[in-house]
C-alpha cells in the first residue's frame, strides 16, 4: 500500500483557486502513477486537508462518499470559475517579492500567463515587468529568446552574477540586524527579556514557551489567561502571495468602531451624517506620516506606527496570533515616559521577528506582546528597530522616508525645496457649537484662493474652495453638550490641490431606506435572534432589493433582441378609447416609467396601443397590446423547468425560502435595434421601452435563459428557479442562511433585484408558483 502521508502536500483552503486546482490535480496524478482506486484518492484528500479546509470537509463528510462527489463539491467551493479579467489581474499583480528567488517567481508567473493563452513575447514582457531588478529587465529586453527555458536560463545567470557582486561588496556583510549580528538596543532603559527557542507552531493560536523552551499553552484574547494548546505541528509560515497580502490588509482593525477592513481615521461610523466632527489640537503634527505597512517574517502585513521615542517594539496580541509567532511567556510591567513608579501596562511576553518596512529589513528584532486594548495599531516600532546601524530615516513634511544607510537614500533631496503637503486650518473667531447640531465654521488658511480636501466623515473627505483666505466647513457636534471653538485654534490639516490636478468624476447614489423587521415575512418557528441575523444579512445586501421602481435593477448578463419575420412592416395603431380616470392613471404610470429611465421619448414608426387592467390587489397595471408585433416576431425556444421535477428536488428539506424578482421583465435590457419596436401610444403621448416589458413574444424564454445563466452551478443545487420565482430548500436555519448568501451574491453580480414583500424566509410550508 502506498504511503499516503508523503504523496501529496497539505491543503488549508486559504490559497488561490489556482493552488486549489493544482492540489486536486496532484492527487489524480499520483493516483494514475500508483494505480490507486477512487477510495484511496478520497482518503488521501481527507488526510491532507488542514485548518479551514478540514472544517469544510467535516461539515460534508456524510454527503461526500465518492471521489467524484468530492471533486464536484471541492471545485465549486475552492476552485470556482475565474473570469479572464480576474486571471489577467492576478497575473499582473504577481511581482517578484523581496528575497524571493527568480526561479520561483518565473515559474509561477509563466504559469499564470499560460492560463491566459499568452504567446512567448507577451509572456516575456509580463515576466520582465514584475522583476525587482531593473538592470535585469533592461538587459533582457533587447535580447531574443525562443522559449521560456532560454529566458529562465538568462535570468538565473544574471541572478548568480548579482549575488556574487553583493558578496564581494561591503554591503555583502551582515547588518547589525541580520542573523548572527548582535541587535543594538537604543536606550539604556530597555529591559532584559529572555529569547524564545524554536518550538513547533500550532494551528490553534500563539505557541507560548517558558525560558527553557518548554511549551506551556496559548494566551487567550484580551487577557493574561493561559490555556493548554494543541500539540499538533502545522509546519512553517505560509508562502507570501498577493492574495494573502490582500487578506492581511482586509484584517486592519478600526479602534474607533471596533470593526475590521479600515482604520480609525477613515471610519464613517463615528460620523453618521458625513459632516466634519471637530477635534481641536494645539499642535500642527499629523501622526499619519508615521503610519507604515510592515511585513513580518516575510509573510504577514501589519499596520505599524514608527515611534523613535519608544525604547522597544510593541506588538498587539491579535497581531502576534495572526503572524503565528512563538511567544516567551513572561509578563513584565511597562512604564510610560517620565513615570518609573506606576506601571502603565502589563505585557504578555516577548518574541523575535523579522520586520520589513519600505523594503528595509531588520532580522530577529525583539518585540513585546501586549493586550489589544493597550495599543491602537498592530505594532509600535521603537528604537530596537529604528536605531539599527544599517537604517536611516528622514521626515520630510508629511512624509517619513526610510532606507539603507549604505545606499545614501537622501542624497538626492534638496531640503530647501521641501514644503508641507498639508495646509493648517485655524478657527477665525471664537464660537460655540450647540449640542447635536450641524453648524458652519469659518476657518483661515495661508492661501488666498484655490481648492483643498478636508478630512471628514467619509474616506475621501470634503472638497472645498478657498475664498479670500477663508473656508466655510460644515461641522457636526454629535455630543450631548455644547462645544467651544477658540479663535486661532488648529481646526484641521487639509490637502491642497494644484491647479493642474484633475479630480476623478464621481456619481451620486441616493441613500436607500434600510430594511426593518416589519418588512420581513418569516416562518412562525423563527426566533428573534434568527430574525436579527437575517435582518443584518439583508441590509448587507440592501442593493439586491427594490422597495420602489427607482431601485429596480438592470441585468448585465443578457439583452433581448426582437427579430421580425422577413417582409414585416412597422406596427402602427391608434390609441384605445379611455375615460378621464383611466386616462389620468395611464399618464401617471407612464410618467413614473420615464422618471426611472424604463421608458424614453420616441419618434419610432411603431405604435402599439395600451390597456389599463386591474391587479388582484386593486392597483392599476398598464399593459401594451403587442399582439400585432408578436404575430410577426420570429419565435425563440427555450425549455421551461418541469414543475414535477422541481417538487421531487424538495425531498429532505425542512425549511424553505421563496424569493421573487421585482418586475423581473423590466430588469432585462433591450438591444438598441429592438427598443423602437416596443414603442406604444396613449391618448396623450408616445414612448418606447429600454427594458423588456411584459407581453412580448419570447419574453418567457429569454427570461428563463437569463435566470439559468445568472444562477449557473447554483441552479438546482442551491435554489430552484421557475421564471422569476426562486425557491431555496434547506435542512435547517444555518443551512438556509448559507444558501441565501450564495444566491444573493449571484443576483448582485448580475444586477438583479428582488421584491421584499413577496419574499418568505424560513417557512416550513408555503405557496410556490401561486
Amino acid at each position: 500500500m502506498p504511503d499516503l502521508n508523503k504523496a501529496v502536500h497539505d491543503f488549508d483552503g486559504e490559497g488561490s483557486s489556482h493552488e486549489a486546482g493544482a492540489w486536486l490535480k496532484s492527487i489524480d496524478s499520483m493516483a494514475v502513477l500508483h494505480g490507486w482506486p477512487d477510495s484511496f484518492r478520497l482518503e488521501n484528500a481527507r488526510l491532507h486537508m488542514k485548518g479551514p479546509a478540514r472544517f469544510w470537509l467535516q461539515a460534508r463528510v456524510e454527503d461526500l462518499t465518492t471521489w467524484e462527489d468530492f471533486k464536484v463539491a471541492f471545485r465549486k467551493t475552492f476552485v470556482g470559475e475565474t473570469s479572464t479579467a480576474e486571471k489577467w489581474k492576478q497575473m499582473q499583480e504577481r511581482i517578484q517579492m523581496r528575497g524571493e528567488s527568480t526561479t520561483a517567481y518565473f515559474l509561477e508567473k509563466t504559469l499564470l500567463c499560460k492560463e491566459l493563452g499568452l504567446g512567448m513575447q507577451d509572456t516575456k514582457e509580463q515576466v520582465l515587468v514584475g522583476l525587482r531588478s531593473r538592470d535585469a529587465c533592461i538587459s533582457l529586453t533587447a535580447k531574443e529568446h525562443r522559449d521560456e527555458d532560454e529566458l529562465l536560463a538568462d535570468l538565473r545567470r544574471l541572478e548568480r552574477i548579482s549575488e556574487s557582486r553583493i558578496q564581494m561588496s561591503p554591503r555583502g556583510k551582515p547588518h547589525s540586524g541580520d542573523p548572527g549580528a548582535t541587535p543594538r538596543v537604543g536606550s539604556s532603559t530597555s529591559r532584559s527579556w529572555a529569547t524564545a527557542r524554536p518550538t513547533e507552531q500550532t494551528t490553534s493560536g500563539i505557541r507560548l514557551t517558558d525560558q527553557k523552551g518548554v511549551a506551556r499553552g496559548s494566551v487567550s484574547q484580551g487577557s493574561n489567561m493561559i490555556k493548554p494548546t494543541d500539540q499538533a505541528s502545522a509546519g512553517g509560515p505560509p508562502k507570501k502571495t498577493p492574495e494573502s497580502l490582500k487578506r492581511d490588509q482586509a484584517e486592519r482593525k478600526c479602534y474607533s468602531c471596533g470593526k475590521y477592513g479600515h482604520m480609525a481615521r477613515n471610519c464613517a461610523a463615528a460620523n453618521p451624517v458625513g459632516n466634519f466632527v471637530v477635534n481641536q489640537s494645539s499642535g500642527d503634527s499629523d501622526p499619519a506620516k508615521f503610519l507604515k505597512a510592515a511585513l513580518i517574517n516575510g509573510t504577514h502585513q501589519l499596520s505599524v506606527m514608527i515611534d523613535p521615542g519608544s525604547s522597544d517594539c510593541i506588538l498587539r496580541h491579535r497581531a502576534a496570533e495572526k503572524c503565528n509567532l512563538q511567544v516567551v511567556c513572561k509578563g513584565q510591567d511597562l512604564y510610560g515616559f517620565g513615570n518609573t513608579d506606576t506601571s502603565t501596562v502589563r505585557s504578555i511576553g516577548t518574541s523575535e521577528v523579522d520586520i520589513e518596512i519600505d523594503d528595509v529589513v531588520c532580522h530577529k528584532v525583539k518585540v513585546i506582546v501586549v493586550n489589544d486594548s493597550a495599543l491602537p495599531v498592530d505594532m509600535l516600532v521603537g528604537r530596537t528597530w529604528t536605531e539599527q546601524d544599517h537604517i536611516a530615516y528622514l521626515r520630510m513634511g508629511d512624509e517619513l522616508r526610510i532606507g539603507y544607510r549604505d545606499d545614501l537614500p537622501f542624497c538626492d533631496i534638496d531640503l530647501a525645496q521641501i514644503k508641507p503637503s498639508k495646509e493648517p486650518l485655524r478657527v477665525k473667531e471664537t464660537m460655540v457649537l450647540p449640542k447635536r447640531t450641524v453648524c458652519w465654521v469659518t476657518v483661515e488658511t495661508g492661501k488666498s484662493e484655490g481648492s483643498l480636501i478636508v478630512p471628514g466623515g467619509t474616506d475621501k473627505g470634503m472638497l472645498l474652495h478657498i475664498e479670500h483666505g477663508r473656508v466655510e466647513i460644515p461641522v457636526l457636534n454629535d455630543k450631548d453638550e455644547d462645544q467651544q471653538l477658540l479663535k486661532g485654534s488648529l481646526f484641521a490639516h487639509a490637502e491642497l490641490l494644484s491647479e493642474r490636478e484633475e479630480l476623478t468624476p464621481v456619481r451620486t447614489v441616493p441613500q436607500q431606506e434600510p430594511i426593518d423587521r416589519g418588512m420581513l415575512n418569516v416562518g412562525k418557528d423563527i426566533n428573534e435572534q434568527q430574525v436579527d441575523a437575517l435582518l443584518k444579512m439583508l441590509n448587507e445586501y440592501r442593493d439586491c432589493f427594490a422597495l420602489n421602481l427607482s431601485e429596480l435593477g438592470c441585468c448585465n448578463h443578457l439583452e433581448m433582441t426582437i427579430t421580425e419575420k422577413p417582409g414585416s412592416t412597422p406596427v402602427s395603431c391608434k390609441p384605445y378609447k379611455t375615460n378621464a380616470a383611466e386616462r389620468e392613471a395611464i399618464q401617471k404610470i407612464v410618467e413614473e416609467w420615464k422618471a426611472t429611465g424604463i421608458v424614453t421619448e420616441t419618434t419610432s414608426p411603431y405604435a402599439s396601443p395600451v390597456l389599463l387592467v386591474k391587479k388582484k390587489n386593486g392597483e392599476n397595471r398598464l399593459v401594451i397590446d403587442y399582439r400585432r408585433l408578436n404575430s410577426q416576431t420570429v419565435p425563440e425556444h427555450f425549455p421551461l423547468p418541469n414543475i414535477d421535477d422541481q417538487l421531487q428536488r424538495l425531498s429532505g428539506a425542512r425549511m424553505y425560502c421563496v424569493l421573487d424578482c421585482a418586475n423581473g421583465y423590466l430588469q432585462l435590457p433591450l438591444s438598441e435595434e429592438s427598443k423602437a419596436k416596443t414603442a406604444f401610444i396613449t391618448p396623450d403621448e408616445t414612448g418606447q421601452f429600454e427594458r423588456m416589458v411584459f407581453g412580448l413574444r419570447n419574453g418567457p424564454a429569454v427570461f428563463q435563459r437569463l435566470m439559468n445563466k445568472v444562477l449557473g452551478t447554483l441552479r438546482n443545487s442551491v435554489a430552484l428557479c421557475y421564471m422569476d420565482d426562486l425557491l431555496i430548500p434547506a435542512k435547517d436555519w444555518e443551512d438556509l442562511l448559507v444558501q441565501l448568501k450564495q444566491l444573493l451574491d449571484a443576483l448582485r453580480a448580475a444586477g438583479l433585484t428582488l421584491k421584499l414583500s413577496k419574499c418568505v424566509f424560513g417557512s416550513d410550508e408555503l405557496d410556490y408558483l401561486g
